[in-house]
């Protein structure tokens, strides 16, 4: 049982160390997407929800050719909502608000995020392609304090 939780332990260390993209604010990868937790309703009627992705790319020659991001709930898709991806050799996160269609509002809860960013090197002519998906949690707006 020990060597069993010594492999995991030695393995969770190799990732963190090697395989995380991003150490010290400093882009490793030439790409690299992320979806933050948990997306905020941005009124009671479930219209749109803000949620953070996390963009880290090279500076360069790099043209940014689709940048998105989308929350699914069960039975229905939101739109698609922009990512203002600037490749600068930091990450960089950003408050993206995603709109539901008219039809089927977000709601409190469980759902789906998915990014996807393309990008294209202008020297080269090569695409590189980075995407995130995870389960997410839908709160609700935040109470704004009274005026006095």
């Amino acid at each position: 049982m020990r060597w069993g939780v010594a492999c995991v332990g030695w393995v969770l260390i190799g990732l963190l160390a090697g395989g995380a993209g991003v150490a010290e604010g400093r882009v490793e990868k030439p790409l690299t997407v992320a979806l933050g937790g948990e997306a905020t309703l941005v009124d009671p009627a479930g219209r749109s929800v803000d949620l953070t992705v996390t963009v880290g790319c090279q500076p360069g020659h790099s043209v940014v050719l689709e940048a998105f991001i989308y929350v699914t709930q069960p039975g229905f898709t939101s739109q698609f909502a922009g990512i203002p991806v600037r490749c600068g050799g930091q990450p960089r996160t950003h408050l993206v608000r995603v709109a539901a269609f008219p039809e089927s509002p977000f709601h409190r809860g469980e759902a789906f995020a998915s990014a996807y960013v393309l990008l294209l090197d202008r020297k080269s002519g090569q695409t590189e392609s980075g995407n995130a998906s995870r389960p997410i949690t839908i709160r609700s707006p935040r109470a704004r304090p009274a005026r006095v």
